[in-house]
């Protein structure tokens, strides 16, 4: 049986993330401290958010057939989620996703959700999930700290359209991509746009599939 937050469930997500089918996973460089937006910049929602954004490189090489599907994982942490902003770009910059972006509004300039981070948060297409904090609803999971796990990327909150805290596909954008668009550096872009409170990053990694989706329901987990 899959139990949520077991070793044998967290393998089992990290061997769907990179199953023998075709996925390829690429550890992040550039991890460290997320600059704290400087007091009185503009803040949360704003066209012209405030503060300096981290960096987190993935340098991907070997990839031979088209992208298929992307994963991500982060070992984060931060006092504030809503403060954040986490975009995902392939080389040069175009595609990029927002992976999840000032979460839990949908107010013009507010921030968001206080729900802390701490821990291993994974984002991919196939997560779990449940329109509710027991599971993939990156929104709906408020608890102190956000349980870290598996999850889905989610529209930007703050006043975006569509809406924010709808779920989507990481991998949407980024599917097609050919070996020459795909291999290169890829970037992970974490911005934290309110002018309280420290997070950082400890480790991300990327995990790219060059052919069929992986499903969880391939492995079976005692």
């Amino acid at each position: 049986m899959f139990t949520k937050g077991s070793t044998a469930a967290v393998a089992a997500v990290l061997l769907a993330l990179s199953s023998t089918a075709g996925a390829v996973n690429f550890p992040g460089t550039g991890t460290g401290a997320i600059p704290d937006a400087p007091a009185g910049a503009p803040t949360c929602g704003s066209s012209n958010e405030g503060g300096t954004p981290l960096v987190v490189s993935f340098q991907v090489s070997g990839l031979a057939s088209n992208v298929s599907t992307v994963g991500l994982t982060m070992n984060i942490r931060h006092p504030y989620r809503g403060d954040l902003v986490v975009k995902l770009a392939a080389p040069g910059g175009t595609p990029n996703k927002v992976v999840f972006s000032h979460t839990g509004t949908n107010v013009p300039n507010a921030c968001g959700d206080n729900s802390p981070l701490d821990g291993l948060y994974r984002f991919y297409d196939l997560a779990p999930f449940t329109f509710d904090a027991t599971g993939g609803d990156w929104w709906a999971s408020t608890r102190d700290p956000v349980t870290p796990g598996d999850y889905r990327a989610s529209t930007a909150g703050a006043g975006g359209s569509p809406e924010g805290g709808i779920p989507i596909a990481l991998s949407v954008g980024f599917t097609g991509l050919t070996p020459e668009q795909a291999n290169g550096t890829w970037t992970l872009t974490l911005l934290d746009a309110g002018d309280a409170g420290v997070g950082d990053i400890s480790a991300a990694t990327l995990y790219i599939n060059e052919s069929l989706p992986v499903s969880l329901q391939q492995f079976s987990v005692d």
